[in-house]
């Protein structure tokens, strides 16, 4: 094949945005990803979070990266939120109420997983050891 006559290829490498632009419901998509497992929450939520301006522009009404606290629970996690919050400092201010409630959520549920993960994993350990 010669390489200058087909730039079909070009033309069918999605760009990084390609969800966002295209007509598939990008939250939909991103929900079920989050769904999958806690490694797709995972991608989803450093997708989310390291193309919050471009997402945010497109899609201004749903800041779909507040969803992502309320499954957030580590420290780690709390951390990269701050750190969010801290690159987008200028973030519209219709969303900094959303910012600091998604980072309350998440400090609640670390102090939940610090005051009950033991229990609930001795529990389980209990119920299961016959399994």
């Amino acid at each position: 094949m010669n390489e200058s006559s087909d730039t079909s290829v070009d033309k069918a490498v999605p760009s990084k945005f390609t969800l966002v632009n295209a007509p598939l419901d990008f939250f939909k998509v991103m929900e079920k990803i989050m769904d999958q497992s806690s490694i797709g929450h995972m991608v989803a939520e450093t997708f989310i979070m390291d193309n919050f301006d471009d997402i945010y522009e497109r899609h201004s009404d749903k800041a779909f990266i507040w969803k992502l606290a309320d499954r957030m629970n580590t420290v780690l996690q709390q951390n990269r939120l701050e750190d969010f919050g801290r690159r987008n400092n200028d973030m519209p201010q219709s969303q900094v109420k959303k910012f600091y409630k998604s980072l309350r959520t998440v400090k609640a549920n670390i102090r939940w997983m610090e005051r009950n993960y033991v229990n609930l994993e001795e529990w389980l350990e209990e119920k299961t050891k016959d399994l």
